[in-house]
């Protein structure tokens, strides 16, 4: 709408009467009535902080401070749209395995409590010697029947100390450590968090955002905490005068393509570009695991189950 001519004030008052989310109408209601006070745009979205991240945030003033906030929205919004569709692979591969699971152990519980009892009764009438295994199963079934409120408070107890734990640093360093090393998945996870990094840091770069603060704004987002810290460390090795390039292959965790990608930007002077290429290289990536992953994963599942 405002690279068609529209005033910003009119904009927002067509988005406010089209957007369905009722919650949504009001943070632009509130967004509105910032701007009529002559407020910046992009101080009215500082309100919402659970809306409109910072880096959302800091793309907005750069737009105003340039003029260009139709272009810089046309590139958010991009940034935005392929950030939805790449979380939307990973789900699709995720969710197929998570929901056979969750039924299985459903069903599981379910047959220790009601189904194997039953069976329990039949093999007493028989009164023949049962093997092992089924001693063992129907001896697991008796404990299941009797302690299943314990075992359901006991999981619950877990999980709450576990999500508390995973919140300190400590717990996740270990956890997001693990997650790196897990077979398949945690490749996957890699070749996510390297296409967001490319993306938002390019996007950040291209926008005009100094190398350190985009570095630190794109760290921010960054979902696993080893990441994050190498991220942090490289603007402050870039803050003391060393290349982007040269700080990023101190670290493992980002592989040669992408450095040498941000070394030729470096030298070209189109680090942002460099980085664009770089994002659709690992989201292509990323698309060939999920379709390897579920290829492989339902022929597995059927064995286990």
């Amino acid at each position: 709408m405002l690279a068609s001519g529209l005033t910003l004030m009119r904009a927002l008052e067509i988005l406010k009467e089209q957007v369905q989310s009722s919650a949504m109408q009001e943070v632009t209601d509130s967004i509105i009535n910032e701007v009529e006070e002559g407020k910046p745009f992009s101080s009215a979205l500082l309100k919402f902080p659970e809306v409109f991240s910072n880096i959302y945030i800091s793309l907005i003033k750069a737009g105003e401070a340039s003029g260009l906030l139709d272009k810089i929205l046309f590139r958010l919004a991009e940034n935005l749209e392929k950030s939805a569709k790449l979380k939307g692979t990973i789900k699709s591969a995720l969710m197929y395995p998570i929901v056979v699971i969750v039924l299985m152990v459903v069903v599981m519980f379910v047959m220790m409590i009601f189904v194997i009892p039953q069976l329990t009764v039949l093999y007493k009438n028989l009164n023949v010697p049962l093997p092992l295994s089924t001693q063992l199963l129907l001896g697991l079934s008796s404990f299941v029947q009797t302690l299943w409120p314990i075992i359901l408070i006991g999981l619950a107890v877990g999980v709450t100390l576990f999500r508390r734990w995973h919140k300190t640093t400590e717990g996740q360093l270990i956890i997001d450590s693990l997650v790196l090393k897990l077979p398949v998945f945690g490749k996957l996870i890699s070749q996510t968090i390297l296409a967001e990094f490319a993306r938002t840091f390019g996007l950040l770069v291209g926008t005009g955002t100094l190398v350190v603060d985009a570095l630190l704004q794109t760290a921010d987002t960054a979902g696993n905490i080893h990441y994050r810290n190498a991220i942090k460390d490289i603007s402050k090795q870039v803050e003391k005068g060393v290349t982007i390039g040269d700080a990023m292959s101190v670290y493992p965790l980002f592989p040669p393509i992408l450095i040498q990608l941000v070394k030729i930007g470096e030298q070209t002077g189109k680090v942002d570009e460099s980085l664009g290429k770089a994002s659709e290289y690992f989201e292509r990536d990323v698309d060939q695991t999920v379709k390897t992953l579920t290829t492989a994963m339902e022929p597995f599942i059927m064995i286990v189950l």
